[in-house]
């Protein structure tokens, strides 16, 4: 009768300790997909930008190059695709990774969403963010972020606003004005 339960307490714990296991290796594979998410297209290939946009962007020329090129609707797809690889496990961070590396500090101390004259000390007016077809390129990334699945766009918005407002007080890019 001893043995009996011996027995059976013995095929329990190495039942507990097979599904202990097959937990482990379901969240290392769920973790794996995720990766591959996050570096393949919607199409299933590689995603390759042209390598003729040097990012961050620096000046007003550059980023005017940009808005030309993203009249064409492969390189505009081309940028959504690469941009979003940038990633982030929330709309905030995603934002503010992706502004971060498409936009230097020069040119982004320029710029705020509606192109409103600063408020601090009457300062100087600014260039609208939302008019460009970067912008409406940035949204699309972030919301074509597989992590992201309920993120809407006024989320991405508002982060982007944010990112924007905090960009000349030092909490927006993190860089010095040395571009």
């Amino acid at each position: 009768m001893c043995l009996l339960r011996i027995g059976q307490s013995l095929k329990a714990i190495s039942s507990v300790q097979v599904a202990v296991e097959i937990g482990k290796e379901l969240a290392s594979q769920r973790k794996l997909l995720n990766e591959i998410l996050l570096k393949v297209s919607n199409s299933g290939t590689p995603v390759d930008l042209q390598e003729d946009v040097q990012f961050p962007l620096t000046d007003e020329a550059a980023l005017e190059a940009l808005e030309g090129r993203l009249k064409e609707k492969a390189f505009r797809m081309s940028l959504v695709d690469r941009l979003k690889l940038i990633g982030g496990s929330t709309v905030k961070e995603t934002v503010q990774r992706t502004m971060k590396y498409v936009l230097g500090h020069t040119i982004t101390s320029q710029y705020n969403w509606l192109g409103q004259k600063c408020w601090k000390n009457n300062g100087p007016s600014k260039k609208a963010f939302a008019n460009f077809q970067l912008c409406a390129a940035i949204t699309r990334a972030v919301l074509k972020n597989p992590l992201l699945t309920t993120a809407t766009e006024k989320e991405a918005h508002s982060e982007m606003m944010l990112w924007l407002r905090n960009s000349g007080t030092g909490t927006g890019p993190k860089e010095k004005a040395t571009d």
